[in-house]
C-alpha cells in the first residue's frame, strides 16, 4: 500500500520561472535577474521547504543581502507574503 507522494512541482506540474514571479516587484528590469537568483537560491529555498526559517526571516536575509536592490523593491515586496 502506497502511504508516500511525492510531487515535483518546479516545471512538472506547474511552470516555475523565477523571473516572472520577481518581474512585478521590480522597477528596474536590469536586477530581475539579479534578484531572481538572490530569492530562489537553495541558501533559502530549501530552508523554507524544510519549515526551519520563516518568510520573515528571508525578507530580512534577502535586505540585508542585497541592500543596493532595496531602494529600488516596492513596498509591497517587502509585505508580501
Amino acid at each position: 500500500m502506497m502511504n508516500t507522494y511525492i510531487f515535483d512541482f518546479g516545471n512538472v506540474l506547474a511552470e516555475f520561472y523565477p523571473e516572472k514571479l520577481t518581474e512585478p516587484y521590480v522597477t528596474d528590469i536590469n536586477d530581475i535577474k539579479y534578484l531572481s537568483e538572490a530569492v530562489f537560491d537553495r541558501l533559502y529555498w530549501d530552508k523554507l521547504d524544510a519549515g526551519t526559517i520563516t518568510d520573515d526571516e528571508v525578507k530580512e536575509a534577502l535586505i540585508k543581502r542585497l541592500p543596493e536592490i532595496k531602494a529600488q523593491l516596492p513596498a509591497k515586496f517587502m509585505i508580501a507574503g
